[in-house]
């Protein structure tokens, strides 16, 4: 059960993620809006909380009610682990279909601005930085939310 509700969690942020970035293009973020971008982006993560609590509420759930700090721990660092394994392919998906020119906008945007030179935003926006990124994030927030959460639903069932 922890397998199968961890991956279904993690395949739902997938698409989260997806719609997420496609809708940051819709409106503007990675062109016309692009100074709002490092704002407006990072509020995925109101989501992502969402997407956890309602995946530890089910869980816990499932397991007739009662969850120890150990399940809970277990169940969202399994999905934290399965975000973090689709990550690369979202972002390729993203790169390809949502938006190729990302990287060349926030380039031009950062140089344009002066908030960095051609060689610094160059480094720092592409795909292989961007990939990291995430990973990274994904795997920090998710671990972060598996221990709060764990803490939360193993307190809520004693």
């Amino acid at each position: 059960m922890t397998f199968k509700k961890s991956l279904i969690l993690a395949i739902s942020y997938f698409f989260i993620f997806i719609i997420w970035k496609a809708c940051e293009k819709l409106i503007g973020l990675h062109d016309n809006n692009i100074n709002l971008y490092p704002i407006i982006s990072d509020l995925i993560i109101f989501p992502l909380i969402l997407l956890y609590s309602t995946g530890f509420k089910k869980y816990r759930i499932g397991l007739g009610g009662k969850i120890t700090f150990i399940n809970g721990i277990g169940f969202g660092l399994m999905a934290t682990l399965f975000i973090v394994a689709l990550t690369p392919m979202s972002i390729w998906i993203f790169d390809q279909f949502i938006n190729p020119n990302f990287y060349a906008s926030m380039i031009q945007y950062q140089v344009k601005n002066h908030l960095s030179t051609l060689e610094i935003a160059k480094q720092s926006f592409n795909h292989e930085n961007f990939k990291q990124s995430c990973i990274i994030g994904n795997a920090a927030t998710g671990i972060l939310l598996s221990v709060v959460l764990a803490i939360i639903s193993s307190k809520k069932s004693g």
